[in-house]
């Protein structure tokens, strides 16, 4: 968003007199060592104090802009500019919202006037707003110089349709950002809550296999849906999840094989999966490229799930495990591929050959680095009165992509993204 910004606004505005070249500077709310701040306060006529509206809501968004000391007493112009869904607008002298054509000779000063200490620019003044997405940029531009000072980081805010709930798609990162500093706002466990991200990928691909009558399939004899389990049966082959070593304390496959007629089993092979007991594991089978597999899918969550749910505190710091296991030769199987995600399992099926996984990550961090991480988002949720702090050094600041949850191959180090913030949901939700 920054560099739209800054390609929306580089070159001549024709409304100001004789502006040739502006140069742009873009800040950070709340960024001590920058000699001018721009802030905002987005709430309701009740002052809840929220980023999440609905569309009979009213609501007040109000950007206060410290100016810089050489630029006070200086002629100058104020600038509001958002963007809505996938449209631009601006406010101009009469107060009106208007369509802006993203030509910079086409942007129109709010207020032309001689710039004070402390400039307030009302966005949204108890106003019922229409639902969809809404990112707020404000500035101030001198003509001395030149530079239109603006913030880098919008006010964001999303509008839900009250009278047809839904989930949301996030559009823009700046607005899930934003939805995450709403529970970063004093109380850690309540950013928990604000996180939760329940997601389904579908991106594991198996080809399915033909099972005969011995084979065993789900439970629940779905056709063409397989759950998994700690016991699988391929003929006369069995596949046991179990507990192994000596102490066991580790987590095994064991191959056996059966007979009816008389009733015996004899083992055949065993793969130790180097994962702890305490996880919780199952099994399922299938075919990939003619070679039979097993497919190991296991979460470290240890707390059972309907006690857990609405425990935020209890889905950070989880970790859930796939591994194919090449089980062609049951005498001498192999694990081949191992994917770790950063979630917590809800749940699974293997479908015509495709692995669904249902997760959810509530991110965690250490709770020194709460007012690091969406620093200037927290001065959107702050009270006028909260003290000043030193900021945290800059490498220690997270962003929004480091809350999201990631997959790793084959024990390496790198992790890539699962989702991108645009690919995430947000619930139907008012301000309070």
């Amino acid at each position: 968003m920054k560099k739209t910004i800054a390609l929306l606004l580089a070159g001549s505005f024709g409304l100001l007199s004789e502006v040739s070249a502006i140069t742009l500077m873009p800040i950070q709310e709340n960024d001590l060592e920058q000699t001018t701040t721009i802030t905002h306060r987005l709430h309701n006529t009740h002052e809840q104090i929220s980023n999440t509206f609905l569309s009979n809501e009213l609501v007040q968004l109000q950007f206060q802009l410290k100016v810089d000391e050489n630029d006070v007493g200086q002629a100058g112009s104020l600038f509001l500019v958002a963007q809505y869904q996938e449209e631009w607008y601006q406010r101009i002298t009469t107060g009106a919202w208007v369509r802006w054509n993203s030509q910079a000779s086409d942007l129109i000063a709010l207020e032309h006037k001689t710039l004070k200490e402390i400039e307030i620019i009302e966005a949204f003044s108890k106003r019922n707003l229409p639902a969809g997405e809404f990112l707020v940029y404000a500035g101030y531009l001198t003509e001395r110089d030149q530079q239109l000072i603006y913030n880098s980081e919008p006010a964001s805010l999303i509008v839900f349709d009250e009278s047809a709930p839904a989930l949301h798609q996030v559009k823009n990162k700046a607005l899930l950002a934003s939805f995450f500093a709403r529970g970063t706002a004093g109380n850690i466990n309540k950013f928990a809550e604000a996180a939760a991200l329940d997601m389904v990928s579908g991106s594991i691909s198996t080809i399915a296999s033909t099972a005969a009558e011995a084979v065993s399939q789900t439970n629940l004899q779905e056709q063409g849906v397989d759950e998994g389990d700690r016991i699988k049966v391929d003929g006369n082959r069995l596949y046991a999840l179990e507990n192994c070593d000596e102490d066991k304390q580790k987590q095994c496959i064991t191959s056996y094989n059966i007979s009816a007629q008389p009733a015996s089993n004899t083992q055949l092979g065993q793969v130790n999966l180097e994962l702890a007991t305490g996880s919780v594991g199952s099994l399922y089978q299938s075919t990939i490229n003619g070679d039979k597999y097993l497919i190991y899918l296991g979460d470290s969550m240890m707390a059972p799930l309907f006690e857990a749910w609405t425990r935020p505190y209890l889905w950070q710091n989880n970790n859930t495990e796939v591994k194919f296991i090449n089980v062609s030769d049951p005498n001498n199987m192999s694990m081949e591929t191992h994917i770790s995600l950063d979630t917590a399992l809800i749940s699974s099926r293997l479908v015509d050959g495709v692995l669904y996984l249902v997760m959810r990550k509530n991110p965690y961090f250490n709770q020194v680095f709460t007012s690091a991480i969406f620093e200037p988002a927290l001065t959107t949720f702050a009270v006028d009165t909260r003290p000043a702090k030193a900021p945290l050094p800059k490498q220690e600041k997270l962003t929004i992509d480091d809350l999201l949850p990631t997959i790793s191959f084959n024990d390496g180090a790198e992790k890539k993204a699962v989702v991108s913030a645009t690919d995430c949901y947000i619930p139907s939700q008012n301000s309070s």
